[in-house]
């Protein structure tokens, strides 16, 4: 038997942009004030509380830190 779930709502109270794709979710997220930086941390929080409330896996192996500038 096959299940199909539906993340729709994990996005719903996130500030950055998310980008969703099967089993791959990107937070999108510009840093160049402390503001920005609180505003990310909060947002991967409430994205974590939703995985936990699903009871879902978050793959730490899978997950990457990109930078780009200076």
């Amino acid at each position: 038997m096959a299940h199909i779930l539906v993340i729709n709502d994990l996005d719903d109270s996130v500030v950055n942009k998310i980008l969703k794709f099967a089993d791959d979710t990107k937070i999108v997220s510009k840093v160049a004030s402390e503001d920005q930086i609180k505003i990310l941390q909060s947002d991967l929080h409430k994205m974590f509380n939703w995985w936990q409330d699903w009871q879902m896996l978050l793959n730490t192996d899978k997950s990457k830190v990109m930078h780009f500038g200076f």
